[in-house]
């Protein structure tokens, strides 16, 4: 595993980002795994359409010795007087420089035409063995050859002992050559990928516990020098070293994504997404020479720019449709030729019926372009694709809230009524002393007053209508109480034996009610409630109560209704802390969870200042804590005690493998030891020995014969039986005969 930064990495919508040229700069990231076989590297790359001879480096692993070639190293090889021959390469093995006997080179030639097209390309390397390397471009499997370094069967490292790099956009060799183009979207995996499976991910963002994803960089960090984020579950991340700008991406990403590579290609292609949308594709004209497979993807979140769209941007739906068209071939220039045919594209949505689409080639395209809507509205659109697009559909529908009922009375003029803002069109009012224009209605007498809007997302208007009537209202109603209650009415204490009018002021309408009283000898529920603390009492009518719970009892009323009471006692509780251990003792490194309970509504206060009911604890000392709330102050306090639960060892660092019974076998020893594994290596980095248990050594001979005196390498992994933190030890021995 790399460092854990703590880091989150940017998740824009779309391709996001990307990183170039990385010239300059490059990024370094240490401490990456050495690949071994079988692996695959994937990448997004533009490569400029002219550019000098030369080795560009998309991605490279390795960098133990300055100015010599070891581990593997992906990228792009310009050739020519002037760099006009381009192919991907691949090299791997343990030397300084091409065509060594310990360097096994790899090369596939590029379509002039795709590079001078000036777009982003998707390319990978597929390595199954040393005699097995594979490349692909647009997801598509291409030839290629390999030369040099025949007996080579394994990337070479430096030792054991020297760290191991990886680097985006560089490799060390003489010249420290850079990428001198855009990099977005690199993943690289400990397996040899399907052609589905490089197909799968091709055009989607890759989800994090992917089987076998060793690291993923998307490169969406918003500033040259922000890390660079490992998106997988192994935090491998990145520095950049010197300026690594940051442009917006081309790259055909989204966050779900169908594909289709029949040959020959007559099919068409559906994909629905889980927005419920169906995207289809025709198939692909005859004169689409070059496109071996066509991929549709969906983004579920708004575009990076609304650009050109104005107020629509408040109609469309939070997200949008791409489609790609794989190619292995391009066009030189970026103009389309004469009667160039297209494939069409159909989106079909769920619910809402369509009123058009805005268009754009690709995800660093500023702005949209809005296609005419349909003559009829309906749940499809259609548009064209040249090479790719992504499209966004103009929804039609209206939800506007003018914050009043569909039929609002009022009974009060002169008045004035007021709408909340409208975000855009018109609204209009009409009634009996005149319409209006705006949000606001000056009603000057009775009558009924109508607001139309319209212009919103579509020209559906919704109407809404407000009625006056002048008079006054008149409702009867009937009390029932015992003889000498009292009743509130309308916010009004009310005493009284007899019938009685009572007149509401409004408004809008006065009411008038016309009120008859009804007496009642029935017993009457009422509730009451108390909160004590404990050692505290609540006292009602002749009872008194210390303890929790729920208590029904009646007291007589000899001037009418008897009332039944129902009383709730709450009794607070003390508060208490909680250990999320059994015990008090944590490991050196590691933290602990502190947690008050039983505080109600009290405040907190941690003798560390802090007052939540949670803290973190990492250190040892006494942790106390106090609760003040209705009950006075509650304090309890804590003992924490730190403790080693790492491995105890103990590494000589000499033997003499003589025969005289002692000191003959090179023996680690240690206590609290859950696992145990040693290497040991010669000087030029060669494993002589290893074992998985601290109770075996090594007796100083290889492959059954004395080993040479001299020093050598050990590389210790262990873990203890209290933590599942890892000690790594690493070191030399002297072997004396």
């Amino acid at each position: 595993m790399g460092t854990a930064f703590s880091l989150v990495g940017q998740d824009l919508p779309g391709s996001g980002n990307a990183s170039g040229p990385f010239d300059p700069g490059y990024v370094e990231i240490q401490d990456f795994p050495r690949l071994q076989f079988p692996f695959t590297i994937m990448a997004w790359v533009r490569i400029p359409a002219t550019s000098n001879m030369g080795i560009y480096p998309i991605f490279s692993t390795g960098q133990g010795i300055p100015a010599a070639f070891r581990g593997v190293s992906f990228g792009v090889q310009r050739l020519g007087a002037t760099g006009n021959f381009v192919r991907l390469t691949f090299e791997f093995g343990d030397g300084s420089s091409y065509n060594f006997a310990n360097v096994r080179s790899c090369f596939q030639t590029i379509n002039a035409n795709l590079i001078n097209a000036d777009r982003m390309i998707h390319v990978a390397v597929r390595a199954t063995n040393a005699n097995n390397i594979q490349f692909f471009i647009n997801g598509t499997l291409q030839g290629g050859f390999c030369n040099g370094g025949a007996s080579v069967t394994q990337p070479g490292y430096p030792p054991i002992i020297q760290a191991n790099n990886a680097r985006i956009g560089s490799h060390q060799r003489q010249n420290n050559e850079l990428f001198n183009g855009d990099i977005d979207e690199i993943s690289v995996w400990e397996s040899a990928l399907t052609d589905q499976q490089i197909r799968t991910f091709m055009c989607r963002k890759i989800p994090p516990a992917t089987n076998n994803l060793l690291a993923y960089y998307k490169l969406d960090e918003l500033n040259a020098t922000d890390t660079i984020v490992d998106s997988s579950t192994n935090n491998y991340f990145g520095l950049p070293v010197g300026s690594v700008p940051k442009i917006l991406s081309e790259a055909a990403i989204g966050d779900e994504s169908t594909f289709i590579y029949p040959s020959p290609f007559n099919g068409v292609l559906q994909h629905i997404s889980s927005t419920g949308d169906t995207v289809t594709t025709s198939a692909i004209p005859p004169n689409l020479t070059g496109t071996t497979g066509i991929h549709i993807y969906t983004v579920l979140d708004t575009p990076n720019t609304f650009n050109s769209m104005g107020d629509d941007s408040l109609c469309l739906p939070g997200h949008y449709h791409g489609v790609y068209l794989a190619r292995v071939s391009s066009f030189t220039g970026p103009n389309l030729p004469p009667n160039f045919q297209r494939v069409n594209v159909t989106i079909n949505g769920p619910t809402s019926p369509y009123f058009g689409k805005y268009i754009r080639g690709r995800n660093d395209s500023p702005t949209w372009f809005l296609q005419a809507p349909p003559t009829s509205i309906g749940n499809s659109v259609e548009t064209d694709v040249p090479f790719r697009r992504e499209i966004i559909t103009r929804q039609e529908s209206f939800d506007y809230d003018p914050n009043m009922p569909a039929d609002f009375v009022t009974c009060n003029y002169p008045d004035t009524i007021l709408v909340n803002d409208f975000p855009q069109g018109n609204l209009n009012w009409s009634g009996p002393s005149g319409g209006s224009t705006g949000s606001q209605l000056i009603i000057n007498g009775p009558g009924t007053y109508t607001l139309t809007a319209d212009g919103f997302c579509s020209n559906t208007p919704q109407t809404y209508s407000i009625t006056v009537d002048p008079d006054t209202i008149r409702l009867d109603t009937t009390l029932t109480f015992c003889e000498g209650d009292s009743v509130v009415f309308f916010d009004t204490i009310v005493f009284t034996d007899t019938p009685f009018q009572y007149t509401r002021d409004s408004a809008a309408c006065d009411t008038i009610y016309s009120v008859s009283i009804n007496y009642s000898n029935e017993t009457i529920p009422r509730d009451t409630s108390a909160v004590l603390c404990r050692g505290e009492s609540f006292a009602h009518g002749n009872n008194v109560f210390t303890e929790e719970g729920t208590f029904n009892y009646i007291i007589n009323n000899p001037n009418g209704c008897d009332f039944e009471y129902t009383v709730d006692i709450v009794v607070l509780e003390d508060p208490e802390i909680f250990l999320d251990f059994e015990d008090n003792q944590l490991c050196d490194g590691d933290e602990l969870q502190l947690r008050v309970l039983n505080i109600g509504d009290g405040d907190v206060l941690w003798n560390t200042n802090e007052t939540s009911s949670t803290i973190i604890v990492t250190q040892a000392g006494v942790y106390a804590v106090e609760v003040t709330g209705d009950c006075g102050v509650q304090s309890e306090s804590v003992q924490i005690e730190v403790i080693n639960c790492l491995p105890r060892l103990f590494i000589p660092s000499a033997f003499t493998p003589n025969g005289d019974g002692r000191n003959d076998v090179f023996l680690v020893k240690g206590s609290t030891v859950a696992s145990f594994t040693m290497y040991i290596y010669d000087r030029w980095g060669n494993e002589v020995f290893s074992t998985n248990t601290i109770d075996e050594g090594w007796d100083g001979n290889i492959n059954g014969q004395p080993a040479p005196m001299g020093v050598y390498v050990y590389s210790i992994i262990a873990t203890g039986f209290e933590t599942e933190d890892i000690l790594r030890e690493r070191g030399s021995i002297s072997l004396i005969r």
